[in-house]
């Protein structure tokens, strides 16, 4: 092992670090999903993409396995690798250009750090995730979905330009009209083709205030059929649905002071349904409550509305985190299943789901159930239902209190989930935490699981990115 690092250290025009310390690996062997812990053989901190091409090409005659690593925001460690070498994207988070239509960034930068930047020319993406406190490399990786996906489509449909290292460790410059075969297979291509180290990202008008609307359900019914309304009228800049526990401490927890607002709708069964929509606008163009709610069926006197900056509404989540992280319930296990149904089958699907999860998994997780229309993604790597229009539906799951029993009976309970979203035409999301096993990948690809493998051959022949387990090939 000191040879191989040593050599590393040595390697000609390298600038970075090499670290190999116990407490260094440990770290990497860690993330937020707590159930995987591969411990690499050392932990590289590049200062440039060509270091990270250096280190790819030293891989490729060693044998060693390489990942590229974020935050740590996985959740089945899918950033980390056994006996090999961690590449920490987050050194490099330099924004290195801003024009009126595009940003060209390093792979580890911010989403929430370019946002501020570009908000001070009146620019940002066309899709922000709700969590801003991952890089962009990271969400490029799986596709990348938020609020205004269910008319924009995902993160990755907005790439313009790609710097990708190649399983050869070549250092390429990839876009639709240049080297199109590699950009279409890092879009979305779960860092199994290479490694992105910068991307330009198209950039848009960005008004200075959101409106947040919010509406309350009792029956999961009418509360799908207005999320599929909402989505064919796509008067809203952003649509998102959740299912929460029918608890007014948690409600607290996930809303906020604001629940004391409204008036609830009763039930008596442990879930309730809430739609949130966004309208962003200008001191000139005030949205119209009435006429973008007309026609819903939540129920009366639960909705409100709620004014909000650009930067506080996208950048929504990190005071929650910070709350949680000094809770200590950040470093606890979290399994998580999502996945894209049919529009058909969700309905099905959420109800015989809400049966048997239990409600203290969300106590601190959370329940997405998000509209989409088809037609706005086209990334060829981010499966999703060939129908008109699908859903996302995902448990984003807490165990406050693990066991080893509790965390193998959590992982077994999401990958029976997958299989049944399977059954019904669904298409994992990848941002989970399901065990993965021989022949997912085909399954998941479908038809473009020839070209899937072409890819491997053609970008990574080594396969020094495949990862046993986690890797979808």
């Amino acid at each position: 092992m000191s040879t191989v690092i040593d050599v590393l250290k040595q390697l000609p025009g390298f600038s970075g670090e090499v670290l190999s310390s116990p407490d260094e690996r440990q770290r990497a062997a860690e993330d937020f999903g707590h159930f995987v812990h591969e411990v690499p053989l050392a932990v590289i901190r590049p200062r440039s993409a060509e270091d990270i091409a250096r280190v790819v090409r030293f891989a490729c005659q060693e044998g060693l396995k390489v990942v590229a690593r974020g935050v740590g925001q996985s959740t089945y460690g899918q950033a980390q690798v056994e006996g090999g070498l961690v590449i920490d994207m987050a050194q490099l988070h330099q924004l290195h250009s801003l024009e009126p239509t595009s940003a060209w960034v390093d792979a580890g930068l911010l989403w929430r750090d370019l946002l501020r930047a570009s908000l001070a020319h009146g620019r940002a993406p066309p899709v922000l995730t709700d969590y801003l406190l991952t890089t962009v490399g990271g969400t490029l990786a799986v596709g990348g979905i938020g609020t205004q996906s269910y008319r924009r489509g995902a993160q990755t449909d907005h790439v313009l330009e790609l710097e990708v290292v190649d399983g050869h460790g070549n250092l390429v410059i990839c876009s639709p009209e240049r080297n199109r075969e590699l950009f279409n297979a890092c879009r979305a291509g779960l860092g199994q083709f290479g490694i992105v180290t910068k991307a330009r990202l198209r950039l848009e008008p960005a008004p200075p205030s959101v409106r947040v609307y919010r509406t309350f359900y009792s029956e999961l019914g009418p509360f799908v059929e207005d999320l599929s309304l909402l989505t064919a009228r796509k008067e809203f800049d952003g649509v998102q649905g959740a299912v929460m526990p029918n608890e007014l401490s948690a409600l607290k927890e996930m809303i906020g002071p604001d629940v004391a607002r409204i008036e609830l709708p009763r039930t008596s069964g442990p879930w309730l349904f809430m739609i949130k929509a966004t309208q962003h606008f200008g001191p000139e163009s005030a949205p119209d409550d009435a006429w973008l709610l007309r026609g819903l069926r939540h129920a009366p006197r639960s909705q409100y509305a709620q004014e909000r900056g650009y930067l506080s509404f996208f950048n929504r989540m990190e005071p929650w985190v910070r709350a949680l992280k000094a809770a200590g319930l950040w470093d606890i296990p979290h399994p998580w299943m999502n996945a894209f149904l049919p529009s058909e089958q969700v309905l099905p699907f959420i109800e015989d789901t809400l049966a048997h999860v239990p409600p203290e998994w969300t106590r601190y997780g959370f329940i997405p159930v998000y509209p989409y229309a088809r037609e706005p993604f086209q990334t060829p790597f981010l499966r999703v239902p060939d129908t008109s229009s699908f859903f996302l539906f995902g448990i984003l799951g807490s165990l406050v209190s693990p066991t080893p029993e509790s965390t193998r009976q959590g992982l077994e309970a999401v990958r029976r989930l997958y299989e049944r979203c399977l059954s019904l035409g669904g298409v994992r999301y990848p941002v989970d935490s399901i065990p993965l096993r021989e022949g997912d990948g085909p399954r998941h690809y479908g038809p473009l699981w020839p070209t899937v493998l072409e890819f491997r051959r053609k970008f990574d022949p080594g396969r020094i990115f495949a990862q046993k387990k986690k890797s979808m090939v």
